[in-house]
């Protein structure tokens, strides 16, 4: 039986009878961040209940299908921490091909050529992900500067119909004064993939984590599964610097002003928590020119993040098109003010006595 994509059941492949899968809508419970967990990569074998066949393992692999009749196997995990919950796929591979497809015709600035890979049958890899969610609780102390606008009144010289002429224009100037302060933030399920060679999945930040559940084994029935790799300490590093771009940006609003400068920044992360999640995602290649490029389809939500090529005689002739549009506006702009000038000398108003 296979998990059958958007429900909570398995459904057998030849009669289509399902069963219901045993969930219940998750409740986290995150663990400290203290330790350090051990990491067991070993190759697993299994024979297959269907055929018989042997299949072996790839480390850090919980499930896949069968090499021969393509039946379910699913294995048991030999690392320390507990997989707390799962967000089950909710589009299957032919939608994820129709996304694949309209991303792919709407590239900007793509080769044309691309496009005959639309008629392309792409074939994407179901595969469950491993993610740590962080929760910390930080404050952080800063020293910079807040710069405030004024506008003082300056006389320049500037040349009108080849004649030096004094113009007064308002400048503007900042005043700095030095501040110092501290800002506060909680954050809440941070997600880092928790493996050594990171996928396009590592920038995706919109998994709704609503739709977790706790986790089951059936729902790998039938999908590629991953465990993770690395240590939630390891992630954890990862974690720290997206929160201090966050952090970085709560310091600015702080010193407030219409300009700001930061010289240091000191963060500190409080009770630091974790969980591991499998979050679903279709994994695909596609090649154009001899060269490779990747695509990740987020299996709950539709998603999609990849490399593409680009074609630089598209981006030339922009170039080129922006170029003599601005040099037609600053011809007539020119034009304008020449006219303004004569107008202005020669059509004076006449004062009657």
């Amino acid at each position: 039986m296979l998990y059958k994509v958007g429900s909570y059941s398995l459904e057998c492949i030849n009669c289509k009878s399902k069963k219901a899968i045993f969930t219940q809508k998750f409740s986290s419970n995150k663990e400290p961040l203290k330790k350090s967990f051990s990491i067991h990569p070993i190759q697993r074998e299994i024979d297959c209940p269907s055929c018989g066949a042997n299949n072996k393992f790839s480390e850090f692999v919980l499930s896949k299908r069968c090499n021969y009749c393509k039946a379910p196997l699913i294995t048991k995990t030999n690392n320390d921490i507990e997989i707390k919950a799962i967000i089950p796929f909710m589009i299957n591979s032919q939608k994820a091909q129709k996304i694949f497809r309209k991303w792919l015709g709407s590239l900007w600035f793509a080769p044309n050529s691309l496009k005959k890979l639309l008629d392309f049958e792409h074939q994407f890899r179901g595969v469950y992900l491993p993610f740590f969610s962080f929760d910390s609780q930080t404050f952080s102390n800063y020293i910079g500067a807040r710069g405030d606008a004024y506008y003082v009144q300056v006389q320049k010289e500037v040349i009108i119909d080849g004649k030096s002429q004094i113009v007064t224009e308002l400048e503007r100037r900042i005043a700095w004064s030095d501040v110092s302060g501290r800002v506060y933030r909680d954050f809440n399920n941070i997600l880092i993939e928790a493996q050594k060679v990171k996928t396009l999945a590592n920038w995706m930040k919109n998994f709704d984590l609503n739709y977790l559940v706790s986790f089951n084994p059936a729902f790998l029935s039938g999908f590629e599964s991953l465990e993770y790799s690395i240590e939630p300490n390891e992630a954890f590093l990862e974690a720290k610097e997206y929160m201090k771009e966050i952090i970085y940006k709560d310091v600015l609003q702080d010193i407030g002003g219409d300009e700001q400068r930061v010289y240091d920044i000191q963060s500190y992360f409080n009770n630091n928590k974790f969980e591991l999640y499998f979050l679903p995602c279709y994994i695909g290649k596609y090649r154009y020119k001899k060269k490779e490029y990747s695509v990740i389809i987020n299996g709950s939500n539709g998603e999609i993040i990849g490399n593409r090529p680009y074609s630089f005689i598209k981006i030339f002739l922009l170039v080129i098109i922006i170029g003599a549009i601005l040099a037609t506006f600053f011809y007539l702009d020119q034009r304008f003010d020449n006219e303004t000038t004569i107008n202005y000398r020669f059509n004076l108003p006449t004062t009657r006595y």
